[in-house]
């Protein structure tokens, strides 16, 4: 996505939603968080909707959620993880 923005090909402005599978994987990474970070400026945060997906949700990965999103709303299911 970051190559694609930063050649000119992608246009982020008409963003309407994100959808971001295995976040808890994703924000582990110490350079994940820069990268989103980017696509959230280039995205209308304000008319964007964010969806972050995951099986586990470490406390560790909701704290980095909630500093960046601190709208966030968290759903969770009764699924197998625990």
């Amino acid at each position: 996505i970051l190559r694609s923005r930063r050649s000119g090909y992608l246009d982020l402005t008409r963003l309407q939603a994100l959808v971001l599978d295995e976040v808890d994987i994703l924000l582990i990474d110490d350079t994940f968080g820069p990268q989103l970070r980017t696509v959230g400026v280039a995205a209308p945060v304000e008319q964007t909707q964010f969806v972050f997906v995951t099986a586990t949700l470490p406390d560790q990965i909701v704290d980095k959620v909630t500093k960046e999103f601190p709208d966030v709303k968290q759903i969770r299911g009764p699924g197998l993880h625990r």
